[in-house]
Formats: structure tokens, C-alpha cells, sequence
């Protein structure tokens, strides 16, 4: 497997795409990187409203803003980092509020992590098209 990314070898003033041989998907580079996607609509169904994933079995939600997010292959303890995007209409206007997508404390495990999509003025959760979570560990 390749590794492609952008950047600038030693001596070279020029950015370009640079290629790293990696021996394996799974701790190639001694950690593990999965990702997932998903339109967070109020009819949520996995199988149906995946974006793009890996390394992800499965996205539930809870309850009106909360997802679990449950890994194919358990982490090695829960102390991982999570990055987290969500997106989808223009907000502006009266009454309309960015969203934000976090990771709610004390629900990372080996096994899962949930995360809470809310308006950014009254912390109302919220289900947003577009959600996405990066969980990079060992």
C-alpha cells in the first residue's frame, strides 16, 4: 500500500506529491486511522445514509443529535483523538445558527465513541446532512 501526501523533501524548494510504501492498512505507520460519514437526517439508517467509512462497523443514533459511532476493530484503550466536521445548509438569516459536532466526555471506549451535533447559540442537538468523525490511535 501507498501513502500519498504533499510535501517538500529536503533540500527542495518545490511542494509535491510524495509516495511512502506502508507494510500493512492496520499499523502500518503504528497507529490506526478510520473514518466515517453519514447524512444525520431524522430518519437516520446506516445502511442507507453512509457517506464514506473505514474502519467503522456501524453509526447509531441515540437520540436527536447523538450518534454512536462503533469501530470494526477495538483500539487498544479509549485514549484516542477524535476530530470531528459537520456541515450542510447555509445557516445565516434570522433565528439561524452554525452547527458544531463534538465529542461527548466520558464516551470514548476501546469499542465506540458518541458524538453530539448542536446549534452553536442555545446548544439545541440537532440532526445535520452532513456529519463526519476521524479517530486516529493504537
Amino acid at each position: 500500500m501507498k501513502l500519498k501526501f504533499v510535501a517538500q523533501a529536503e533540500g527542495d524548494n518545490n511542494f509535491g506529491i510524495k509516495e511512502v510504501d506502508i507494510p500493512s492498512e492496520a499499523g502500518g505507520l503504528g497507529f490506526t486511522v478510520v473514518h466515517a460519514s453519514w447524512n444525520g437526517s431524522s430518519s437516520f439508517d446506516w445502511a442507507n445514509d453512509k457517506i464514506s467509512s473505514l474502519g467503522v462497523a456501524n453509526v447509531s443514533r441515540e437520540s436527536k443529535g447523538v450518534y454512536r459511532v462503533t469501530f470494526t476493530e477495538n483500539f487498544s484503550s479509549s485514549k484516542y483523538t477524535v476530530t470531528t466536521s459537520v456541515g450542510s445548509d447555509n445557516y445565516s438569516g434570522v433565528g439561524a445558527s452554525p452547527r458544531t459536532l463534538s465529542v461527548l466526555i466520558g464516551s470514548q471506549t476501546a469499542s465506540s465513541v458518541d458524538v453530539i451535533c448542536e446549534r452553536t447559540d442555545d446548544a439545541v442537538n440537532v440532526d445535520n446532512e452532513y456529519m463526519g468523525i476521524i479517530v486516529i490511535g493504537s
